[in-house]
């Protein structure tokens, strides 16, 4: 039940002022994320629980220099950002989409971003 919870949560586009997309309905819970700093937008599209006070979100967000990674991990009570990796070239797009958690100490997210630019 926790994960649906949690996957709900994720699933829900969240504005930079942290308003959710819908209200939850019978039987689940809507949980507001975490913008981070200078977002106008922040999404999670994806999520992965390895235990009830362990799981991760992940998504991206846009600001003024383009779109980034985003990932958010839910420690039982709040979800917190986390760091993530996201090409500083301007005009920056990278979204990560899916994330799976094989094991406790094992987590692998996928998405997309563009390739880098050749110098010169």
């Amino acid at each position: 039940m926790f994960a649906a919870s949690v996957a709900a949560c994720a699933a829900a586009t969240v504005t930079a002022s942290g308003a959710a997309a819908s209200v939850a309905g019978p039987g689940w819970s809507m949980v507001v994320t975490p913008s981070p700093a200078g977002a106008e937008v922040s999404e999670l599209t994806g999520v992965a629980c390895s235990g009830a006070g362990a799981c991760t979100a992940v998504g991206d967000f846009q600001g003024s220099g383009g779109v980034f990674t985003l990932a958010e991990r839910w420690n039982g009570t709040a979800f917190s950002i986390q760091p993530t990796p996201s090409p500083a070239s301007p005009p920056a797009f990278s979204v990560l989409r899916g994330f799976s958690c094989p094991a406790a100490d094992e987590c692998v997210a996928v998405g997309t971003s563009p390739p880098p630019r050749p110098p010169g």
